[in-house]
């Protein structure tokens, strides 16, 4: 047991570290490249709750609802502020952002049908809430990064034998790095 604990720790040891050098390159990134406050606005409330997300979903294997609401308030917040300070685009981004939640919401909720719960409903509610905040450019693209970067870290602990077919992993951790690649590649 001792020798689990000082693996999840050196585990977690190098989490801190790649989310600390992430954190500050997208920072970076978007305060470069960001065109308008509203944009970081949420871009910064999407970030901080994927670290949350990220943390509870792999100690926990949970994601939940309270972070799924947070983003979907932050969203009716920035709403209002696109009304009032960018009047003639704001009901074409409130669109967008129904827009990505229902239809990532759906198909989510299909594959989670098709694969018989291989991918969680907390998941599939983040995804549907990020999509509401950020968008759909934003959050496809985020879905794609992380499923990618899942399956890469599956294919190579299945071959080095360390997870069976039967495990799963907790898809928080690849949602965040998957997010955070999105704002690097600025494609956010």
């Amino acid at each position: 047991d001792s020798r689990i604990e000082k693996q999840k720790s050196v585990i977690l040891t190098i989490m801190l570290v790649i989310i600390i050098l992430f954190s500050g390159a997208c920072g970076c990134v978007a305060g470069n490249n960001m065109t308008s406050f509203i944009g970081m606005l949420k871009m910064i409330l999407a970030y901080l709750v994927l670290i949350c997300i990220l943390i509870t979903d792999f100690k926990c294997r949970l994601i939940p609802n309270l972070f799924c609401v947070t983003l979907i308030a932050g969203r009716g917040i920035t709403i209002i502020l696109e009304v009032i300070f960018i009047k003639d685009l704001a009901w074409q981004w409130l669109l967008n952002s129904i827009l990505a939640m229902v239809a990532v919401g759906l198909i989510l909720i299909l594959v989670s049908v098709i694969t018989k719960g291989g991918i969680g409903m907390g998941d599939v509610k983040l995804f549907s809430s990020l999509g509401f905040l950020c968008g759909l450019r934003a959050v496809c693209v985020t879905l794609i990064l992380a499923f990618l970067l899942c399956s890469v870290i599956s294919a190579f602990l299945l071959i080095f034998r360390k997870k069976k077919m039967k495990d799963s992993l907790p898809l928080g951790p690849f949602i965040w790095l998957g997010y955070s690649i999105a704002v690097l590649l600025s494609a956010i």
